[in-house]
C-alpha cells in the first residue's frame, strides 16, 4: 500500500528491525511502532550503506546540489524511505499536507536557530525538487 506521498517503497521488511507480516499484521506492526519511545528510534543500515550515504550527505554539503552519483546511492535512499515508511503513520492521514508542512518548518527553523539564515543550506536552489 503506497503511502499518500505515493511512494511504494513499503512493500515489506527486508534484513531491517522491523519482521511483521504485512498482510493482516500490519496494522499490529504499526501500532507497536508507534508505541515505541521516539528517542528510540533508529534505522538499521550496514556499515557498506551508512559509507554510502555518508559520501552522499558530505557531496551536498560541498557542492550544493542534490544529484546521485551511484546507483548504490538510490538503493540506500530506498531503504531510508522503506524504513520511515513503516515507522510513520503520518503520510497515510489524509492531513499529511499540513503535518508535512508544520514538520518542514518545525525542522528549518531549529537548524535557523542553531546556525543562523545564511548558511549553505539557504542557497539551494529549490527547483531541484
Amino acid at each position: 500500500m503506497p503511502c499518500r506521498s505515493g511512494h511504494s517503497c513499503c512493500g515489506g521488511p527486508s534484513d531491517s528491525l522491523f519482521r511483521w507480516p504485512l498482510d493482516n499484521g500490519r496494522q499490529l506492526a504499526m501500532s507497536r511502532l508507534h508505541r515505541l519511545d521516539e528517542s528510540s528510534r533508529m534505522l538499521n543500515l550496514s556499515k557498506e550503506e551508512r559509507l554510502v550515504l555518508f559520501e552522499f550527505c558530505h557531496r551536498i554539503c560541498e557542492t550544493s546540489k542534490i544529484a546521485i552519483s551511484h546507483h548504490a546511492e538510490a538503493v540506500v535512499i530506498d531503504r531510508i524511505a522503506s524504513e520511515l515508511e513503516r515507522s510513520l503513520a503520518e503520510p497515510f492521514l489524509d492531513s499529511y499536507p499540513k503535518i508535512i508542512s508544520a514538520a518542514r518548518e518545525q525542522v528549518l527553523s531549529d537548524y535557523r536557530n542553531r546556525m543562523g539564515s545564511h548558511a549553505w543550506i539557504e542557497k539551494l536552489p529549490l527547483e531541484q525538487v
